[in-house]
C-alpha cells in the first residue's frame, strides 16, 4: 500500500525527470500520450540540440507520427523552461499555422503542470498574443517567442532556437509554379533572414516532408 509520502516522492521524481528529459516532460504533460520507439529517438536528438551538441536537425517522419506535437509544441516549451532567456522563432507556410503552434506553446506554459516543473517561468501579462509573446522569470523580463509565416517580416527578433515546420503547403508542393516561387523567394528568405536571426546558441530546422 502506497502512503502519501510515497506518492509525494514519486511526484518529485517525475517532476525532476520532466525537467531533465524531453520525453518524460511530454508524458507528464500528456499522460495519455502513446509512446513509440521513434519518440524516444526523436526526443534524444532534440535534447542534443538544446544542449548544444549539434547546431541543427532535420526531421523526416511519416504523417500522424506526433512529430509536430513533439518538435513544434512540447520541445520549444520545454526548452524555454530550461532556458527562459532564449528567443524562439517558429515558421510555417502560413501565419495561421505558425500562430497555432505559438498558441499551443503559450497554453502549455500557462498550465499548472508546467508551473510545477518550471515554477519561475511565466508568460508576461502585458505581452501574450498567440503569435508573439514574452516570458518573465522570477518577475524579471526574460525570453520571447515569435510565430511567422514563410516570407513574413521578422526584423528585430533574434532566435536561439528557430523551428521550421512545413515551410511549403501540401497544395503548393504539387504546383510547379509555386515550387519555383518557393525556390526563388522563400528559400532566400530562409537562407538570409532566418540565419541572420540566429543567436550564439542552437538552431533547430525541421523540414517536414509528406
Amino acid at each position: 500500500m502506497h502512503t502519501s509520502a510515497d506518492r509525494d516522492a514519486a511526484t518529485r521524481l517525475a517532476v525532476k525527470q520532466a525537467r531533465e528529459d524531453l520525453l518524460a516532460f511530454v508524458m507528464l504533460m500528456n499522460p495519455s500520450f502513446n509512446v513509440g520507439p521513434h519518440h524516444r529517438l526523436l526526443c534524444d536528438q532534440l535534447m542534443q540540440l538544446e544542449q548544444g551538441e549539434t547546431d541543427r536537425l532535420m526531421v523526416f517522419v511519416s504523417p500522424r507520427s506526433s512529430k509536430s506535437l513533439i518538435t513544434s509544441t512540447y520541445f520549444p516549451a520545454w526548452a524555454l523552461g530550461r532556458n527562459p532567456y532564449w528567443q524562439e522563432i517558429a515558421v510555417s507556410h502560413s501565419d495561421d499555422l505558425a500562430t497555432k503552434f505559438g498558441r499551443a506553446i503559450r497554453d502549455i506554459i500557462n498550465t499548472t503542470a508546467y508551473n510545477t516543473i518550471f515554477p519561475k517561468v511565466k508568460i508576461r501579462k502585458d505581452n501574450r498574443a498567440a503569435n508573439s509573446w514574452a516570458l518573465e522569470e522570477g518577475g524579471k523580463q526574460a525570453g520571447s517567442f515569435l510565430a511567422a509565416g514563410s516570407g513574413s517580416g521578422i526584423a528585430g527578433f533574434g532566435a536561439h532556437l528557430a523551428i521550421i515546420d512545413d515551410p511549403i503547403s501540401e497544395q503548393d508542393a504539387f504546383s510547379k509554379t509555386r515550387r519555383e516561387q518557393f525556390k526563388r523567394v522563400v528559400f532566400l528568405w530562409f537562407t538570409y533572414k532566418i540565419n541572420a536571426r540566429r543567436k550564439s546558441c542552437t538552431s533547430y530546422d525541421k523540414m517536414a516532408r509528406k
